[in-house]
Formats: C-alpha cells, sequence, structure tokens
C-alpha cells in the first residue's frame, strides 16, 4: 500500500514538473498529454490505496488546476518565448514622445499643396512635400491626380480639400 501511494505521489509531482517543462519546450502538447497521463495515474494509485486518498488527491489536482495557471503565466512572461508572445503597455513617456512625433510631422503639412495618388473617396493616398501621406476628405470625393489642399490636421488625421479654377491658376507645380 504505501508503494502505491509513493508512486502516486511521485506521477503527481512528475506530471506537474512535465506541465512546466511544456512552458519553455514547444512540443506541439505531446508534453501536456504525458503530464495528463502522469497525473491520471497517480489517481489511479492514489485509488489503490484507499478511497480517502484517492479524494485527497482529487482535491489536491483540482486546486493545481485553479492555482497553476496563473503561476505558470506570471513565469512564462519571463521567459524569451513569453516575451514574443505579451505585448507590454507603453510607458507614459513613451506615448508622449510618440504624440508628439506625429503631430510635428504633420502639422507642417497645413496649407501644404499636394497631388492625389489614388482616389479619395473619402480617404486615400496624396503626395505631400515628397511623402505619401493618407489624406481625408471633407466628404467629397476626389479623382486622383488632382491638385488638394490641406485645410487642417487633427492628430495623425489630414483633412484635404480639392483646388479651386482661381487657385489652379495661381499654383504652379514643381516639375522635378
Amino acid at each position: 500500500m504505501t508503494s502505491s501511494f509513493g508512486l502516486a505521489f511521485i506521477l503527481l509531482v512528475v506530471g506537474v514538473l512535465i506541465v512546466f517543462i511544456e512552458l519553455f519546450i514547444p512540443s506541439a502538447g505531446l508534453l501536456f498529454i504525458a503530464s495528463s497521463v502522469c497525473i491520471l495515474g497517480s489517481l489511479y494509485f492514489a485509488f489503490q490505496v484507499g478511497v480517502g486518498t484517492g479524494f485527497l488527491f482529487v482535491v489536491t489536482i483540482f486546486g493545481l488546476i485553479l492555482i497553476l495557471p496563473r503561476l505558470l503565466i506570471r513565469i512564462w512572461r519571463n521567459t524569451p518565448i513569453g516575451k514574443r508572445m505579451f505585448l507590454e503597455s507603453p510607458s507614459d513617456d513613451a506615448e508622449e514622445d510618440s504624440d508628439e512625433g506625429i503631430d510635428e510631422r504633420y502639422d507642417s503639412l497645413e496649407g501644404a499643396i499636394g497631388r492625389t495618388l489614388t482616389p479619395l473617396r473619402p480617404s486615400g493616398m496624396t503626395e505631400l512635400l515628397g511623402q505619401r501621406i493618407d489624406t481625408v476628405t471633407e466628404g467629397v470625393m476626389i479623382e486622383q491626380g488632382e491638385y488638394v489642399r490641406v485645410i487642417a490636421v487633427e492628430g495623425n488625421r489630414v483633412k484635404v480639400r480639392k483646388l479651386t479654377a482661381t487657385e489652379l491658376k495661381d499654383f504652379t507645380p514643381d516639375l522635378d
């Protein structure tokens, strides 16, 4: 009887260890199957010892099922594989830096004149100051190849309007 209890305990410990190993060695579920077999084997041998021991192992296994996933995810996040799987939330400094970079880049576009590279229905690509920029109209469709002026920049959203006939007369495009 004691040998059955010892075997049940060893199989339970080995099953839990195999689950830990699964975190570091991706095996497409083969290690998970091996750990499941060990844990079920431990239940079998625990019930061979006695019903009370068997139910003690059942309660222990259910407790492990509730606790282990949280513990394993915390550990896994610090592994090389886990760092690739979980995204880090950006720091406050990074958010401020990225906002400033976008605003500064697009603020210089206000009032600029460019040519549409794709039809704007109401959004599309426009060449402004030698750059391809995603732009939006005021709701009007503008055909490809038309000249437009930037009328507003809101964050990373660039609003354009088609040049009128009088504006086109005054405008001479650079033909570099």
